[in-house]
């Protein structure tokens, strides 16, 4: 059984931030993409960073999102 060790959420202005940190795997997310890119921008000051493909399944979680459409 995989146990998320960290969850943080930024929720303001109608703009919602995740980060969720596995071991050493971070998945982000964000409903405004320009909070998604200034999150990154500043994690990879931060830490060495790479930035591996879209997620559609991680940590037993279905990841859904359809940019078209806003979700």
């Amino acid at each position: 059984m995989c146990r998320i060790k960290c969850i943080y959420h930024k929720d303001s202005e109608k703009k919602i931030f995740f980060l969720i940190i596995y071991i050493d795997d971070i998945l982000r997310a964000s409903s405004d993409l320009s909070l998604f890119y200034k999150v990154k921008q500043f994690l990879s000051t931060q830490f060495d960073m790479k930035n591996m493909s879209k997620v559609s399944n991680g940590i037993s979680i279905e990841i859904k999102g359809d940019r078209p459409e806003g979700h």
